[in-house]
């Protein structure tokens, strides 16, 4: 133990570790909140894809494959509260809302309108 902690504190004292040059960072902007997280801007699913969701949804028997489906549209959309309301409806199981809820929360628009998400969750 005394023979490795000296190890180490030698071999940190002598500079035989390769230089390492700060990498530049881009700026703020669409790229970079492309490349970090998403798009850069938060515009809800058109009604046309909410509508393709829905049908997607509806033909789905179970809610494992519901929730399939809704973990694959959540990647490329951003939803407002009153859709998660409607995706949220065909699901049978109360414990598969709070779950399909709580993953779309972070895509929510108007995250401040959420708590109306509050009133079809059984606590």
């Amino acid at each position: 133990m005394l023979l490795t902690l000296a190890l180490v504190t030698a071999l940190s004292a002598h500079a035989w570790v390769p230089d390492c040059h700060p990498v530049a960072r881009p700026e703020a902007g669409p790229a970079l909140a492309s490349t970090y997280g998403g798009p850069a801007h938060k515009t809800p699913c058109s009604d046309e894809d909410l509508a393709a969701l829905m049908e997607s949804l509806k033909a789905q028997n179970f809610d494992v494959g519901r929730k399939q489906v809704v973990m694959k549209h959540l990647k490329d959309h951003w939803y407002t509260v009153d859709q998660v309301k409607k995706i949220l409806a065909p699901f049978q199981f109360p414990d598969n809302k709070v779950d399909v809820a709580a993953k779309l929360y972070p895509r929510v628009t108007d995250q401040q309108n959420f708590d109306q998400i509050y009133d079809l969750l059984p606590f």
